[in-house]
């Protein structure tokens, strides 16, 4: 967008007084319920002590590896900044508002805003020729910090002191602002195409919006992060689908939607970045991940659960009126540093909307992703309601897997055939030993062991023919495997919800790996191995003839919830076999 047309969007207008309606979100069907678990957390923290970084936790991720135990304080501080900010503003206690700027106070006066984790490598580098350079990095959270401290100060001005004011201004401007609009050396999050470039251009831009008054250096900031943001939605494909899944979607979405709609207003709706064509099918994206129950297509490290922010699907409903709306009983709740982040939750009570709450939860659908290489089929039988997820795509995609081939398959929203999601976050998940872990390489998928590799890490290793449609999916994951052997795939479900896996191949050794979740160890009996969820059985039977050995490997820890244990299933096949089949029939 040029810069002429910014700044003559901005000239003619400013921020409407009323920019969130507060009065309004107070009679929200479930405002009790969030003012009274939000004034629970708010009243511990009027006595509770501000959380300390110190320099001994600050080190230990550059020393150690372990992230965590600066990370609960720095996410413990911003949980106080989101619980007293809302008190402050939904309440006219002025003890909240006390203890908010002290909160403030000491966020102002950290090093960095910024995570050791996201320093590179060089938390402990102190740089002569620039002292500021840890101060004034900008990652997600230093982003996030920024948007925050300007949207309260913003909502707040006429109860905040003034030094609490000024200091947030000055901050802000110099540690996230300037940084972005100098060209800051430190900020290498511009181009990619990743959530990373929606949570800091959309954070900037918000509090950019909120304290910058010279509309020419507004209008050029505005410039380079609208540009920025495009780059976040090239990281979509023509489909929609967003590759790191629905977390990652969230997340993205909820500062892509924040600064939209606060450019929006601040330009009288003269700039409308929902009208860009593809924002449309991103924006319906989780409708159509959706599985039974609360679960969700989790490939990569996203999570299972199905979750979303209603606040800010409503707002992008507002936009677009094709956006599906699920059940409210899915949305993101507070309960936490991830979930206590502040755009995201004060936009969940003063943009959601009761005519758009619907008692949707489940709803047949039968979508393929063409650019991402995902299938969802999702459909209602006369008993059960069954779902499967297919993946294709390649293994170097963001918060990448090598799982090209994998399937998650449930019935009634109990998974059966599962992904078990992401490891620990670690300096070694996120750096060279990444694919040592079975969360992340093809060891923990339901992908085969073709003559004895697993599948390699790369762009170039991906799925060469993906096609879906009917409940028939096929992919041919080859080139998945740094070797010559074939291999192609065939999944079918039926009407009535069972499952045909055929695999066909070249290679002279096979061993076909299933991943699943069950309530007690799998049983083995002749060509059936019986698999049972709670309330939901399926048997996998299987031509005992084309079979060597059958392995059954418990995973550490629970999936999804506790006493749901998962394991892993191998079938080493025969020599000379050439293709396998199991057929997975549900009973009760």
């Amino acid at each position: 967008m040029r810069y002429y047309e910014i700044l003559k969007a901005l000239d003619s207008n400013q921020l409407p007084s009323n920019l969130f309606d507060i009065e309004a979100a107070k009679h929200d069907d479930d405002f009790k319920e969030v003012y009274s678990n939000t004034k629970k957390a708010a009243d511990i923290y009027l006595t509770g002590e501000i959380p300390s970084l110190t320099y001994e936790k600050y080190k230990l991720f550059d020393t150690t590896g372990n992230r965590s135990q600066y990370e609960d304080n720095y996410f413990g501080i911003r949980c106080r900044l989101t619980a007293l900010a809302f008190m402050s503003i939904f309440d006219n206690d002025e003890k909240y508002i006390l203890k908010l700027q002290d909160v403030m106070w000491s966020i102002l006066n950290e090093y960095t805003w910024c995570l050791p984790a996201h320093l590179k490598g060089k938390s402990l580098q102190f740089d002569s020729n620039d002292v500021n350079a840890h101060r004034r990095t900008v990652d997600l959270f230093a982003a996030e910090t920024g948007q925050a401290l300007s949207e309260i100060t913003y909502l707040l001005k006429d109860r905040l002191d003034d030094i609490i004011i000024k200091r947030v201004q000055q901050e802000c401007y110099d540690r996230v602002i300037s940084a972005c609009y100098e060209l800051s050396p430190a900020k290498n999050w511009e181009k990619e195409t990743s959530n990373w470039c929606s949570v800091c251009a959309g954070s900037v831009g918000i509090s950019a919006i909120y304290t910058i008054e010279n509309n020419e250096i507004l209008a050029r900031l505005i410039q380079k992060l609208y540009e920025d943001m495009m780059f976040y939605l090239d990281g979509f494909g023509d489909d929609g689908a967003c590759v790191e899944g629905l977390g990652y979607w969230n997340y993205g979405i909820t500062y892509f939607t924040s600064f939209a709609e606060l450019l929006y207003q601040r330009t009288n709706g003269m700039i409308n970045m929902f009208n860009i064509p593809k924002v449309e099918k991103i924006a319906c994206f989780p409708s159509l991940v959706k599985l039974g129950g609360g679960t969700t297509a989790n490939f990569s490290d996203c999570a299972p659960e199905f979750i979303f922010r209603e606040g800010i699907l409503h707002k992008l409903k507002d936009h677009i009126p094709s956006v599906i709306i699920p059940s409210s009983k899915y949305r993101m709740k507070y309960n936490g540093a991830q979930h206590s982040r502040w755009a995201g939750f004060l936009r969940d009570f003063v943009w959601r909307k009761n005519e758009y709450r619907t008692p949707l939860e489940n709803y047949e659908t039968d979508h393929l992703f063409e650019n991402a290489q995902w299938y969802i089929k999702n459909m209602q039988s006369s008993e059960h309601w069954f779902s499967l997820a297919v993946k294709g795509g390649h293994n170097n995609e963001s918060h990448n897997h090598n799982d090209v081939g994998h399937f998650i398959y449930q019935i009634d929203g109990e998974a059966l055939f599962i992904d078990t999601g992401a490891d620990v976050y670690t300096k070694d998940y996120f750096g060279s030993n990444r694919y040592e872990s079975i969360f992340a390489n093809s060891a923990g998928h339901s992908v085969p062991i073709i003559n004895g590799k697993y599948q390699s890490h790369g762009s170039q290793f991906r799925a060469t023919k993906f096609t879906a449609e009917n409940g028939n999916a096929t992919i041919d994951i080859s080139k998945a495997y740094d070797t010559d052997a074939s291999f192609v795939r065939n999944i079918i479900m039926e009407r009535n919800g069972n499952l045909t896996v055929s695999d066909s191949f070249s290679a002279n050794q096979i061993t076909e790996r299933f991943v699943c979740a069950a309530t007690d160890l799998p049983i083995v009996t002749d060509n059936k191995i019986v698999l049972k969820n709670k309330s939901v059985s399926a048997a996998i039977i299987f031509d005992d003839s084309k079979t060597d050995n059958i392995s059954i490997t418990p995973l550490e820890g629970d999936y999804f919830e506790k006493g749901i244990h998962k394991y892993l299933i191998d079938f080493s096949l025969a020599e000379k076999t050439k293709d396998f089949t199991i057929n997975i029939n549900t009973f009760k």
